[in-house]
């Protein structure tokens, strides 16, 4: 349940519109939160618990995914949602691939769309928190035991090493990430010494349930 809102808009007619469409949605008692500047939303943020943010692109002291990127930076565990004009939608997919939830335009936001939204920011927000958690949890794991393990994509591209499998093959996990299996496991005997975790579309297994790569 969203019980704080805040919204970085400097047009007190939109945030006025806003403020009535999410009271309207809302199922209990909120607080919807306003400021003018990404400056005065820091301290908003400073002073308060937010569930969620509605991000203006275009403010006085911040525009496009600059604003983005200091609201993350202030507020880096609350989902975020833009708002934008129509001439701003490309900025507002870019604001997608850096962290935001969604974005809403300008002039075609009304109170159901607004309510979902904002619920669905929130939820993806927790799921994506939740994988990065189980993920670094299996990292953590993976880079404890003593055995080598090695992950590649269906197309035979290394994608993960743990610690152990950097110190088999010589290889860091940065040179690795990207590189074909094939090159990172030259010879059959250092592949057998891996766990490996590889999904390869056209690959058979080999004698002892060994992968067959394909060629580099």
């Amino acid at each position: 349940m969203i019980t704080t809102l805040l919204v970085i808009e400097d047009n007190e007619g939109d945030a006025r519109l806003l403020r009535e469409m999410f009271t309207e949605t809302s199922a209990g008692p909120t607080t919807m939160l306003q400021a003018g500047s990404v400056l005065e939303a820091e301290a908003q943020l400073a002073a308060h618990d937010v569930d969620v943010i509605l991000l203006d692109l275009g403010l006085p002291d911040a525009q496009g995914l600059g604003a983005v990127r200091r609201v993350q930076a202030a507020a880096p565990h609350v989902p975020l949602v833009i708002l934008t004009g129509l001439d701003d939608e490309t900025t507002a997919t870019e604001a997608l691939k850096i962290g935001a939830q969604d974005y809403l335009v300008k002039g075609q936001i009304e109170p159901r769309l607004l309510s979902r939204a904002l619920r669905y920011a929130v939820e993806r927000h927790a799921l994506d928190a939740a994988l990065f958690s189980e993920r670094e949890r299996a990292q953590v794991t993976l880079d404890s035991i003593g055995d080598a393990v090695a992950s590649a994509d269906p197309d035979g591209v290394v994608t993960y090493l743990n610690l152990a499998a950097q110190a088999l093959t010589g290889w860091s996990l940065e040179e690795a990430v990207g590189t074909p299996i094939s090159q990172v496991l030259p010879g059959p005997s250092l592949a057998r010494s891996l766990i490996l975790d590889v999904a390869i579309r056209s690959g058979r297994r080999g004698p002892a349930g060994d992968r067959q790569f394909p060629e580099a």
